[in-house]
């Protein structure tokens, strides 16, 4: 794992405290601190590439509670709790979810991420130029510090493989073929992340099941969601991309079928072959990836797509 284990993982959480500690200066200026607020700031970008939109009178009147409040009360908040329960936990994150991140990626990779810890935002995460952003208000953590804990170590899987491809820009995709790659890449890249971090729950044993891990578990809902993955491939061939990009959206991320499908294929790669020919498959790129699944003994289905 060489100069992967040389990784820095660092825990910033300066804005959330900022938030809890001082209300009423962020209400001053909301525009301003989303500006310039690291977490904040990289949030304004993914709203963008999303086209989710930011829900600003949301966060004004999040703030405007806690402005109410004394600062014990605040304390209280289930987003303030859920942080600290995160930072007592980087220690053990550091030297235990690090080396298993490193063991599926290739060996010269060196990630550098800051893991910024924020609040009252649209995602419950994401990954975006060196930093991992934890919304700790989020409803999908059920309050549940492990399913944090895991989902970084997905995160951080994301800029460990984002060394090995050139970022996608929507604004340049024009041809079916550009739209193929990023349908592949996607499939490759959201399926190992969710594949690293579901085998890591023995380091941070969580009470819930995360949505994704119960798909995967299910042939049912395996099957299903290959159809949506397979029905993207063909309406690449008919449709410009910016008819399909809500297309892709809803059915890859939205509906996981990126995430659960991908997550599967590495499972079986790993299983039927090993972990080193699926991390080959991380230098050698995300055709091989489908390529190298579909080349295994049938398992109910295969990627159909035609580059």
């Amino acid at each position: 794992m060489g100069s992967c284990l040389d990784s820095k993982v660092e825990f910033d959480d300066s804005s959330i405290k900022y938030i809890f500690t001082n209300p009423g200066e962020v209400l001053k200026d909301i525009r301003g601190f989303w500006k310039k607020e690291i977490p904040y700031k990289t949030t304004l970008d993914w709203s963008d590439a999303t086209r989710v939109p930011i829900d600003f009178e949301d966060f004004k009147k999040n703030l405007e509670e806690l402005e109410k409040q004394s600062l014990e009360d605040r304390r209280k908040h289930e987003a303030y709790i859920l942080f600290e329960k995160i930072m007592e936990n980087t220690p053990a994150f550091k030297s235990r979810a690090l080396p298993h991140v490193c063991s599926y990626l290739p060996a010269n990779t060196k990630i550098n991420a800051m893991v910024q810890i924020a609040c009252f935002m649209p995602p419950w995460a994401y990954c975006a130029m060196g930093n991992v952003v934890i919304n700790t208000s989020h409803k999908h953590w059920n309050s549940d510090v492990a399913m944090v804990l895991n989902i970084v170590i997905h995160e951080l899987f994301h800029m460990g493989f984002g060394q090995y491809l050139e970022p996608v820009d929507f604004s340049q995709i024009k041809t079916r073929e550009q739209t193929d790659e990023l349908i592949m890449t996607s499939l490759q890249n959201e399926g190992m992340a969710t594949y690293v971090a579901y085998k890591a729950r023995h380091i941070f044993p969580s009470s819930t099941v995360d949505p994704d891990y119960r798909m995967l578990e299910s042939r049912g809902d395996v099957l299903r969601l290959s159809q949506k993955i397979n029905y993207l491939f063909r309406l690449s061939k008919s449709e410009p991309f910016e008819k399909n990009r809500d297309v892709i959206w809803k059915e890859g991320v939205m509906t996981r079928a990126f995430y659960v499908v991908g997550a599967y294929m590495a499972g079986k790669i790993e299983g039927v072959c090993d972990r080193d020919m699926l991390v080959d498959t991380i230098i050698k790129g995300s055709k091989c990836f489908i390529e190298t699944y579909n080349e295994l003994p049938s398992d109910g289905f295969k990627i159909a797509f035609d580059t």
